[in-house]
C-alpha cells in the first residue's frame, strides 16, 4: 500500500552583516575671516562620522504543508510559523570634527571634537504565525498568536573630548 507523508519543513540561517556608514564633510563659513596656510584659504570646518555596525542572527522557518497531487496547483494548507532573534547588534558611532570657530567674544579659536560611543542591542527577535491556503496568507490566527521581544539595549558615551586653542593675532 503507497502512502504519501504529510511533509514537515524546518529552514534555518545563521547570518552577521558588517557594514561602515562613513561621512566626510567640509564647510567654508564666509562669515569667518579665510584660513590661509601657504596661499591657500581652507575649510574653517572638518568632519568625520564613521559608523562601523556588526550584526548576528539566527532565523528559521517552520511549517507542515499538505500538497496537492496536482503538481501546478500551490500546496492545498500551509501552517507555521517564522522565527528571527537578532543575538546582538553593535554599533560604535565614532566622530571628529575641527577647524576655526567664533568663540562668542569676538576672538577666533582652532578647536577639535571627539566622541566614540558604543550602541549595543541583543535578544531582540519576534515569532511570527500563519496558515496560508492555496497559497494565499490569511492572518487566521490573529495578532495575539504573534510574540515580539525587544530584548535588551545598552548604550554608552566611551569618551566625548573637546579641546580649544584661540588663534593669536
Amino acid at each position: 500500500m503507497w502512502k504519501k507523508l504529510i511533509p514537515f519543513r524546518i529552514y534555518g540561517t545563521v547570518g552577521t552583516t558588517l557594514s561602515s556608514d562613513t561621512t566626510l564633510s567640509s564647510v567654508v563659513d564666509r562669515t569667518q575671516p579665510p584660513v590661509i596656510i601657504d596661499g591657500i584659504q581652507h575649510a574653517n570646518s572638518t568632519s568625520l562620522d564613521v559608523i562601523p555596525r556588526m550584526e548576528l542572527w539566527l532565523s528559521s522557518q517552520a511549517y507542515v504543508r499538505i500538497t496537492s497531487i496536482l503538481n501546478f496547483l500551490p500546496d492545498l494548507l500551509q501552517i507555521g510559523a517564522d522565527f528571527k532573534l537578532w543575538v546582538m547588534d553593535l554599533a560604535m558611532p565614532y566622530s571628529v570634527e575641527e577647524g576655526v570657530r567664533d568663540n562668542g567674544e569676538g576672538q577666533y579659536e582652532t578647536y577639535k571634537t571627539e566622541s566614540l560611543e558604543r550602541q549595543l542591542s541583543a535578544g531582540q527577535g519576534y515569532v511570527n504565525t500563519f496558515l496560508k491556503v492555496l497559497g494565499i496568507d490569511i492572518n487566521a490566527f490573529g495578532d495575539e498568536a504573534d510574540i515580539e521581544w525587544s530584548g535588551t539595549k545598552d548604550n554608552a558615551v566611551i569618551f566625548a573630548r573637546e579641546e580649544s586653542q584661540p588663534i593669536v593675532q
